[in-house]
């Protein structure tokens, strides 16, 4: 299995992103990552970053922002 940590910074963008989407939620974590999981598979991706995650906040957003 590839390594799936970079030394540019993306992995704290990214977990920083996954925290501000969800608010920490972990519901919202699940389902988040279910959707990521998804698309890394069809894109045969190795390493989360923000283009993976940024798309899917619209859809969990609940309640008021």
């Amino acid at each position: 299995m590839a390594e799936a940590w970079t030394t540019d910074g993306a992995d704290a963008q990214a977990v920083a992103a996954v925290g501000c989407i969800t608010r920490r939620d972990f519901r919202l974590i699940h389902r988040l990552f279910a959707q990521i999981q998804r698309v890394m598979l069809i894109n045969d991706l190795t390493v989360i970053t923000n283009d993976v995650i940024e798309p899917h906040a619209v859809p969990l957003v609940i309640g008021d922002t």
